[in-house]
């Protein structure tokens, strides 16, 4: 994993070798506040969904075995979540296409499935 920081606020992790995007349930917010959200998702969308089926991944933070969720209202976009530490990951292209639906609906489902938000 690589730090990437964008603006002052927002500090993500991404694979080189996939290109996911691994961030904190924190981040969320800020996400939205980005004029360029593409820039941040510069992965193949093929290789995601390679990547994507795979189910057991542990968490690059803590080591907890994450949770595979699909995004309500987007269930073909499938989220790795930590309920241990609140991270998510997000595989290549996945971020792209959840913007191409309301972002903040969007947010607000990854809420929705993470615990203690």
């Amino acid at each position: 994993m690589t730090t990437k920081h964008f603006g002052a606020q927002i500090t993500l992790e991404r694979c080189e070798h996939c290109f996911g995007i691994w961030f904190t349930a924190e981040n969320l917010g800020d996400l939205d506040k980005l004029p360029m959200i593409d820039v941040l998702d510069e992965g193949d969308p093929k290789v995601g969904a390679v990547f994507n089926r795979i189910t057991n991944i542990n968490c690059p933070t803590c080591g907890t075995l994450m949770t595979n969720n699909s995004v309500p209202k987007q269930p073909h976009i499938s989220v790795e979540t930590c309920a241990t530490c609140t991270g998510v990951f997000l595989d290549a292209g996945e971020l792209h296409d959840a913007k191409l639906h309301t972002f903040g609906d969007w947010m607000k489902s990854i809420r929705e499935i993470l615990p203690g938000l």
